[in-house]
């Protein structure tokens, strides 16, 4: 049975993602679709993992071509219209978009399916935060993202990527990253799914959101048995 993935965003943290997580997948049945109709600029390549050649293509597109017998781009962002499309019972989702609104569209939607893996993997300039929730047979092995996180509550969460025009999008301030954020963020995301794979959360209920702060020198993890189980 062929092993669906779907990773949810191209720039910063799912440019890093991409290869350490084709080299654990190796060479079992799967196929992962990549969403994002952003573009490579030069600014990009301080902080995510594509090269001069890659300067002028679509994201999705630019990592695609680097599995192309296990990777489909979708040149569209993830949006009320498409989501359903995207994300159905049974998928590993990597959450690695940069907007509120798409995290939270994402989580109601798991909500709703009876087996999903969800990696949410988000960061700024020097600190960051992974998290997992997971449902198998319709039942929660984990807290749903919004659990932990009360940002999921708050109204401003930014615009809709998928709502707005091209030329609305080429305006927006590309979000504050750096290199070492991103490929710490993607780790996490990689170590999590292992775990998920691993059925360590089944086992015992601890650590599914871990936050990281590179130049305190801090790392965070959120005990779930602390902190009152497995409802909202």
């Amino acid at each position: 049975m062929t092993d669906t993935l779907v990773m949810v965003g191209a720039g910063g943290t799912g440019s890093h993602l991409l290869h350490p997580l084709l080299a654990y997948l190796g060479d079992r049945d799967y196929i992962l679709h990549i969403w994002d109709a952003d573009t490579v600029e030069r600014k990009n390549l301080e902080r995510q993992l594509f090269f001069e050649f890659d300067i002028g293509s679509l994201k999705a597109l630019a990592l695609a071509k680097r599995r192309p017998d296990r990777i489909e781009a979708h040149i569209k962002y993830l949006g009320e219209e498409n989501i359903t499309n995207a994300i159905q019972d049974g998928d590993t989702v990597f959450i690695c978009a940069d907007n509120m609104a798409v995290r939270r569209l994402i989580n109601s939607l798991a909500k709703q399916l009876d087996n999903i893996t969800i990696i949410n993997g988000g960061n700024e300039l020097y600190t960051g935060s992974v998290q997992v929730f997971a449902k198998r047979a319709g039942q929660r092995v984990t807290p749903p993202l919004d659990f932990y996180s009360p940002e999921f509550d708050a109204d401003n969460d930014g615009p809709d990527m998928a709502e707005l025009s091209c030329a609305e999008i080429a305006v927006l301030p590309g979000g504050e990253q750096t290199v070492v954020a991103n490929n710490a963020v993607a780790s996490l995301m990689l170590q999590a799914l292992v775990r998920v794979e691993q059925d360590v959360y089944s086992e015992a209920e601890q650590w599914t959101k871990v936050t990281f702060d590179v130049l305190a020198g801090t790392f965070q993890t959120s005990d779930v048995r602390l902190i009152g189980g497995l409802d909202e």
